[in-house]
């Protein structure tokens, strides 16, 4: 079975937002792969770094 998800960075971003610090690493590991995707960190990462 296969499942097929469609968001726009906005979605995951408030989604890395609200589970980065969370407790399973499960919600790491996702939130890792969500920093590996290309442009996210110029996009939405620019004021952390800044």
């Amino acid at each position: 079975m296969r499942a097929t998800v469609q968001m726009n960075y906005e979605v995951l971003l408030h989604m890395y937002w609200s589970r980065k610090d969370h407790k399973l690493t499960e919600w790491h590991e996702f939130c890792h792969m969500i920093e590996g995707l290309p442009y996210f960190r110029e996009v939405c990462l620019l004021e952390e770094e800044g």
